[in-house]
């Protein structure tokens, strides 16, 4: 995604208006979808805790698209491993 085909791409994605409707009647970008759908899956064993989706969110992907739209560099791939390791041992702690 951080490849300069990749960020066209994610843009795009971003700014399109194309929604789906949830369960609880609101809409939320496919994207969003995609990616709680993701770590759910990742996360999943045992029972889940409340909160660990929104935490590895806004602790991990959320710096990492940032600076993947905004930013002139991408997150090292060392830097994106602290990231996940600090989100998931904060996360235990939920």
């Amino acid at each position: 995604m951080s490849s300069p085909v990749g960020r066209a791409a994610l843009r795009d994605v971003v700014m399109s208006a194309d929604t789906v409707r949830s369960e609880d009647g609101t809409n939320q970008f496919r994207c969003a979808t995609f990616c709680r759908t993701q770590i759910e899956t990742i996360l999943r064993r045992g029972e889940p805790v409340q909160g660990v989706v929104e935490h590895v969110i806004d602790h991990v992907v959320a710096p990492i698209i940032y600076r993947i739209l905004f930013d002139l560099d991408p997150l090292e791939a060392d830097r994106v491993g602290e990231l996940v390791d600090h989100a998931l041992d904060a996360a235990v702690r939920v």
